[in-house]
């Protein structure tokens, strides 16, 4: 597989992708904050909403990323790169669990000016 960026139900496409082909998997899952948002885009005023919440028991954001995990890491080559997009409320715990913490190798952390300095 050439490059290609792939957009859509990352469960279904995983199951397409050959294992040990992909070099970079970015994943931008619910951060299960069970809060409201909505976004203005751009300078029309127009907006897009979103609940980041979970419906069912509390387990099932676990099940749910551990699902795609697995996926991701069959379809990583060795040498190949994984960022998630996550923050506090997510469990790192369930990715050392399919990668080891050994590979795990820093953060990516970024400042909103709209917070504070």
């Amino acid at each position: 597989m050439g490059s290609e960026l792939i957009l859509g139900d990352n469960l279904e496409i995983l199951k397409l992708i050959p294992s040990d082909s992909a070099d970079l998997c970015y994943i931008d899952p619910p951060f299960f904050s069970n809060r409201n948002y909505k976004v203005i885009l751009g300078d029309s005023g127009e907006g897009a909403s979103f609940k980041d919440g979970w419906v069912g028991e509390i387990g099932s954001p676990h099940k749910l990323a551990y699902e795609r995990v697995v996926g991701i890491h069959r379809a990583l080559k060795s040498t190949g790169s994984f960022y998630l997009h996550c923050d506090w409320h997510a469990d790192a715990y369930i990715f050392d669990k399919i990668f080891r913490s050994k590979n795990f190798r820093n953060d990516i952390v970024w400042r909103y000016r709209r917070w504070g300095r």
